[in-house]
C-alpha cells in the first residue's frame, strides 16, 4: 500500500520540491470517490448494520457511518428471505405511519414516570381496543417516549416501555432535569419492517418493530480526509498513477486556469476517463457496463 510520500518521491523528478501537494493528493481522491460513486462501483461499498430500538422507525447513518454518501443495495433484516421494499409512494406507507390522536393542552410537567398536562384528560387513552403511545418532544429538541398504561389523576398519565404496562418508564433521552415543550398521543401500525425509506442520512423502516432489530445492508463510503504525508493513499494502488498525473498537471501549471492542463473541468475530465478504464479493465467489460 503505498503513501503519499511515496507518490511524491515518484513525481518529485518532474516538479521538483514543492511545498507541499497534501491538498491536490485530496483533491484527485475526492474526485476519484465521485466517479467511483457515480458508477455504483464496489471499491468505495462497504456494509452497515444499524440497531432500531423497539418500535423506532429511524436511524441516523451519521451516528455511526459518518462516511456514508449511499445506500448500494436494498437494506434487509438478518435471516429473512426477502429485502425491504423501495417506498415509491406514499400510499405504500400510509397505513404504518403514526396516527396523532391529540396533542399538548396545558401546562406541561414531568414527574418521576408520569407525565403531566394540565389542560389533558389522559383517561380518553387508557381504554378501547387501541395502545397509545406518547412522544414528548422537549426543549432542547431531545426527545423520549412511552405507553400510557393508566392515570394518577386524569391529568397525569402513567408511562411504562412496555405494551403490557409491566416496566414503568421512558425510552428516548432521560426525562431528568428535562423541560417538556411539546407532546403527541399516538397510535401506529407495527409488525415485521416491509419497506425502507432514505430521507437525507436517515434511514426509516415500516412499520415498525416490537423489539429490537438490526436491519443490515451496503452503502457507498466517501474517502477520508489526508492530513500526513505519510497516510496511506486508499483503492490499494489502483489509481495512483491518476493521482500522480494529476498532482503533476497541477503543480506544473500553477493551477491558473490559463492552461487547459490546468482548467478544473478538463482535470476531473482526465479522472473521470482513467478511472473508467481502469474499471473496465478491472471488471472486464466494456465502458456501460461497469460492475467495478
Amino acid at each position: 500500500m503505498s503513501t503519499v510520500q511515496d507518490l511524491i518521491n515518484d513525481i518529485e523528478p518532474r516538479i521538483g520540491e514543492y511545498p507541499s501537494v497534501l491538498w491536490a493528493v485530496n483533491l484527485a481522491i475526492r474526485t476519484i470517490a465521485k466517479r467511483l460513486f457515480i458508477l455504483k462501483s464496489g471499491i468505495i461499498k462497504t456494509s452497515f448494520a444499524l440497531t432500531y430500538a423497539v418500535e423506532e422507525d429511524s436511524k441516523s447513518f451519521l451516528t455511526s457511518y459518518s462516511g456514508f454518501w449511499g445506500l448500494a443495495g436494498k437494506p434487509y433484516q438478518n435471516g429473512k428471505q426477502n429485502k425491504l421494499i423501495a417506498v415509491t409512494n406514499e400510499v405504500d406507507i400510509l397505513q404504518y405511519k403514526p396516527e396523532v390522536h391529540d396533542i399538548n393542552q396545558g401546562a406541561l410537567s414531568y414527574s418521576t414516570n408520569d407525565f403531566i398536562d394540565a389542560g389533558q384528560d389522559f383517561s380518553d387513552y387508557t381504554s378501547g381496543n387501541y395502545i397509545y403511545k406518547l412522544v414528548v418532544t422537549n426543549n432542547d429538541s431531545t426527545e423520549n417516549w412511552g405507553y400510557i398504561g393508566g392515570t394518577d389523576g386524569d391529568t397525569a398519565a402513567k408511562i411504562y416501555t412496555d405494551r403490557d404496562f409491566g416496566t414503568a418508564g421512558w425510552y428516548g433521552t432521560d426525562p431528568v432535569a428535562k423541560t417538556p415543550l411539546s407532546y403527541e398521543v399516538q397510535t401506529q401500525a407495527i409488525g415485521e419492517p416491509l419497506y425502507f425509506e432514505l430521507k437525507g442520512n436517515d434511514l426509516h423502516i415500516y412499520p415498525s418493530y416490537t423489539e429490537e432489530i438490526i436491519i443490515y445492508g451496503d452503502y457507498f463510503e466517501r474517502p477520508t480526509k489526508i492530513e500526513a504525508v505519510g497516510a496511506t493513499v486508499p483503492y490499494n494502488e489502483l489509481f495512483d498513477d491518476i493521482i500522480e498525473e494529476y498532482i503533476v498537471r497541477i503543480v506544473r501549471s500553477g493551477f491558473t486556469g490559463k492552461s487547459n492542463k490546468s482548467d478544473p473541468i478538463l482535470l476531473q475530465e482526465f479522472i473521470y476517463q482513467a478511472v473508467d478504464e481502469v474499471l473496465a479493465a478491472r471488471s472486464k467489460t466494456m465502458p456501460g457496463g461497469f460492475s467495478g
